[in-house]
């Protein structure tokens, strides 16, 4: 497991890779709907995060990596041992995920 430190507090939300056993939220990417399962209490805030941009970049390089959203701390997780690529890997999805999070998301789903 690794974990980061978001520079605030959000909702809930999970994202991993496609599993036909756990209900999803459905998004305007038919791709992504098939490559991901979206988890999330509020599905307006669920789209606000996962916006088109967000989207692609997943789909296009990180199919295979599931992450959380828990409060202050993006999580990440997998079998096995975690190489150094793997590491690198994941600290730099997490750089993207709140490079693409739009401030608005903060401003209006931020926990105070």
């Amino acid at each position: 497991m690794i974990a980061y430190d978001l520079p605030y507090e959000l909702p809930p939300l999970s994202v991993g890779p496609r599993n036909l056993l756990v209900p999803s939220q459905e998004f305007e990417s038919a791709r992504f709907n098939q490559l991901f399962t979206v988890e999330s209490g509020d599905r307006r805030y669920a789209s606000a995060v996962l916006n088109p941009r967000m989207m692609a970049m997943l789909v296009d390089d990180y199919e295979h990596v599931p992450w959380r959203i828990v409060r202050r701390t993006l999580v990440t997780w997998g079998l096995g041992y975690w190489t150094t690529p793997m590491v690198s890997e994941a600290t730099y999805l997490f750089g993207r995920i709140v490079e693409l999070i739009p401030p608005f998301v903060v401003e209006d789903y931020g926990i105070r």
